[in-house]
């Protein structure tokens, strides 16, 4: 029990100090090229390493909340910044008419056949 005290103490500081050195991390650049920068690169390295430490039911509950989670950050983000993706490349396309520009989330089409919809016209009365 005294050695199971003092790595569950052991592992409470490292995540500490893994936290303080991931503030610093997100202020540091990407690499020329990169997708990811150091912060997102060390808290998918410890994910995994966590998620080795599973059985395959756990493994499984993880992959599922973990989807379920990424998605709602997704459509988070969306709504705060409608003109991003997840990967962080613009919504925005150039049209290959005119060169306008073009944006798919916005875009609503309305299709109606004119002559198929009747509206009753009524006089005005009073008037």
């Amino acid at each position: 029990m005294k050695e199971f005290t003092k790595s569950m103490f052991g592992c409470s500081l490292a995540l500490s100090l893994f936290a303080m050195k991931q503030m610093a991390n997100v202020l540091t650049p990407r690499e020329r090229g990169e997708h990811r920068g150091p912060a997102t690169k060390a808290f998918d390295s410890v994910t995994q390493c966590t998620k080795g430490q599973f059985g395959s039911t756990l493994q499984s509950t993880f992959s599922a909340m973990n989807n379920l989670q990424r998605g709602v950050v997704d459509l988070m983000f969306g709504m705060l910044f409608p003109w991003t993706l997840p990967g962080g490349r613009r919504r925005e396309k150039r049209s290959v008419e005119a060169g306008k520009r073009y944006y798919p989330a916005r875009e609503t089409v309305i299709y109606a056949d004119i002559e198929s919809v009747s509206v009753p016209v009524r006089p005005l009365s009073g008037f």
